[in-house]
């Protein structure tokens, strides 16, 4: 029986994944690993792995924790916003208005491995039956009733979502 190559393992269902250590984290000694799933044989994962060790020695790719909260992506995503300054600063205020508003209260706490096309379009859904967040004018904190957001206001606020997933999704 020939022998699995490293780094790939069978899992439960009989499918294959592979899993890298690229270091260690400077804070808490722990190993940063990136894993991928899904692959139907050994060699197709053993395939993968390769091209995976090619894109960290090229500095294309790099772990993200696996207990990552889209609250902590959306830190990491607003920080490089600042340094790169690619973006305007009424659009980084904007986006962080968005992301405070209307994402974060939702999905914050949601680990990032969690959020699918389900959770994005359940969360558009629950913004436009009664996401609005406006307050009135000289209250004492009072919130206006429930309503729901235009479709624009849900598209704006899909913005900084998107950039934070796209930063996961480099990251590995």
């Amino acid at each position: 029986m020939p022998t699995r190559p490293e780094g790939v393992y069978k899992d439960a269902k009989g499918g294959w994944y592979v899993k890298i250590t690229v270091g260690r984290d400077p804070l808490t000694g722990k190993r940063d690993q990136i894993t991928r799933r899904g692959f139907k044989s050994a060699s197709e994962a053993a395939r993968a792995r390769r091209e995976l060790l090619t894109k960290v020695d090229r500095k294309e790719l790099k772990p993200v924790a696996s207990g990552m909260t889209v609250n902590e992506l959306l830190d990491e995503y607003f920080e490089g916003l600042e340094a790169d300054g690619k973006l305007s600063p009424k659009t980084r205020f904007d986006y962080s208005q968005y992301a405070r508003d209307y994402v974060r209260p939702h999905l914050g706490a949601m680990k990032v491995r969690s959020v699918d096309k389900e959770v994005i379009r359940a969360w558009q859904r629950t913004l436009a039956k009664s996401g609005a967040v406006k307050r009135l004018p000289g209250d004492d904190g009072k919130k206006l009733p429930p309503k729901g957001l235009s479709p624009n206001t849900i598209r704006l606020a899909r913005g900084p979502l998107s950039g934070a997933l796209k930063l996961a999704v480099e990251k590995g």
